[in-house]
């Protein structure tokens, strides 16, 4: 699971603005998202990124993030 969350206080309060779960078959290996959120006024950004939602040990990274 991967939850993306603006704030625009300067880090004190975050709204959550995407939340986006995968299924991946056997042997994927690669995921690829694009997202266009308006962030007006926004200081800080937050990512969480939960490789299984059963807890077990399991690795995602994350190899590339733009803000523009």
């Amino acid at each position: 699971m991967l939850i993306i969350s603006l704030s625009a206080d300067g880090g004190r309060t975050y709204r959550e603005r995407i939340r986006q779960e995968f299924n991946f078959s056997p042997g994927t290996t690669f995921e690829r998202e694009e997202w266009s959120v308006p962030a007006e006024r926004i200081t800080h950004v937050r990512v969480v990124i939960q490789p299984d939602k059963g807890h077990a040990r399991h690795r995602a990274t994350l190899t590339s993030l733009t803000v523009r």
